[in-house]
């Protein structure tokens, strides 16, 4: 039975918890704690699985608090939930939070959330997989640019004039993102030349997706092949520009199709991670890999103990991504393996990666479809429809090229 502790000031907000949660009673045992410091000496004396904290709360607010639980109960399952939009506490709680729900938080909501995260968390915890992430050298940290640009977007005076003279301090990146954004891929009518243009063209999240991809893949340059690295970088941005047209296809909203954009760039981190970190096994791998992606997983986890996909994922949550992301990232090539299936970022990559496959690897999209995990998701489009969407979708990007 999961042990679940719910903190909040508001009295009222505790117990239309409780009265919305009591058929999960044969399955949590729940504690509900309006006093935050108390809350904190709980923590430290009990053993959590899932610890649900408000935000906003006076003397110790909710970041406190998940941080607390984030030393005290490592294997907990940290949730916030907030009725406010509060960008610093989002920018302080981003390496602690599993998942931030908006208040108010409908139970089936919070349910699947619950369910959604542990099963990640069983996943990771895989004691190869831990050995494998251990035994590598070094992760890269999070990039310094994504990280001023995201300090940019959420501050309130933050402007795409700034985020673009941000960029421009790296040559680099100003020369790479320039090619990117007026890629055929990228899909933009307009030719851009300089970053601050970019920047107003794309948007704050497309710019940090962009910004975040680039660096990840720069960090690797140095000591993976380069032609692996280019190659898998082509995929990448393949798959990130297809997630987002998809998820507007399946009627995701648009911080989804964000999400899904970034998801979709950083689906095959973990693959670059190995590719650096364990060159020698990557090119035994790469010899005698088999050609489709389930043979692919198969012998990833003979030669490393571990796939891709777990590897990425880990990297990932270790950054602080939205959960949403992560799931994309870990169950690409297996999406029916997630708990409670439904339309999301994981469903736009999974399709979004079997157009990049079926168009540069020349593999049959029907057969890089999980046609059990699209039935399960409700999904009113057949694999000819899907055949047909990526048909109009390569003319428009062969149309963009051309007028580009």
């Amino acid at each position: 039975m999961k042990q679940v502790l719910f903190v909040d000031d508001e009295i009222k907000i505790l117990q239309g918890l409780k009265r919305l949660l009591r058929p999960m009673r044969k399955s949590w045992e729940m504690e509900f704690e309006v006093d935050s410091r108390q809350a904190l000496k709980l923590i430290e004396e009990g053993s959590y699985d899932i610890v649900v904290s408000d935000m906003r709360m006076p003397v110790v607010n909710g970041v406190q608090v998940l941080k607390h639980t984030q030393k005290h109960c490592p294997q907990a399952v940290r949730i916030a939930l907030s009725g406010y939009s509060d960008a610093q506490l989002v920018l302080e709680s981003a390496g602690v939070i599993h998942q931030f729900l908006s208040k108010p938080c409908e139970p089936e909501s919070l349910i699947m959330t619950v369910d959604h995260i542990v099963a990640l968390q069983q996943r990771l915890a895989n004691p190869e997989l831990q050995r494998a992430i251990s035994s590598l050298s070094a992760l890269p940290s999070l990039p310094d640019l994504y990280v001023k640009i995201t300090r940019e977007a959420t501050s309130d005076n933050g402007s795409m004039q700034r985020v673009g003279e941000i960029v421009a301090h790296d040559i680099g990146m100003t020369t790479k993102l320039l090619q990117i954004v007026n890629s055929a891929y990228f899909g933009l009518k307009t030719r851009v030349s300089s970053p601050a243009q970019a920047a107003s063209l794309m948007g704050f999240d497309a710019l940090r997706t962009l910004v975040l991809a680039l660096d990840v893949f720069k960090t690797f340059e140095a000591t993976a092949d380069q032609s692996e690295v280019k190659q898998l970088w082509s995929h990448s941005l393949a798959t990130g520009s297809f997630a987002q047209q998809i998820a507007r296809h399946l009627g995701l909203e648009k911080k989804a199709a964000e999400q899904a954009m970034l998801a979709g760039m950083l689906h095959d981190v973990g693959r670059l991670i190995l590719m650096s970190e364990r060159p020698e096994q990557f090119k035994k791998f790469a010899t005698e890999a088999f050609a489709n992606a389930t043979s692919e997983l198969d012998r990833e986890d003979e030669v490393f103990g571990c796939n891709h996909m777990d590897v990425g994922a880990y990297l990932l949550t270790l950054w602080g991504f939205p959960y949403p992301v992560v799931e994309a990232v870990a169950y690409h090539h297996t999406p029916s393996e997630v708990v409670q299936p439904s339309a999301s970022p994981l469903s736009a990559v999974h399709i979004g990666e079997a157009f990049a496959r079926s168009l540069h690897q020349s593999m049959d999209l029907a057969d890089q479809l999980d046609q059990s995990y699209l039935a399960s998701i409700e999904d009113n489009h057949s694999p000819e429809d899907w055949q047909t969407i990526l048909k109009e979708i390569q003319s428009e990007l062969e149309e963009s090229s051309e007028n580009g």
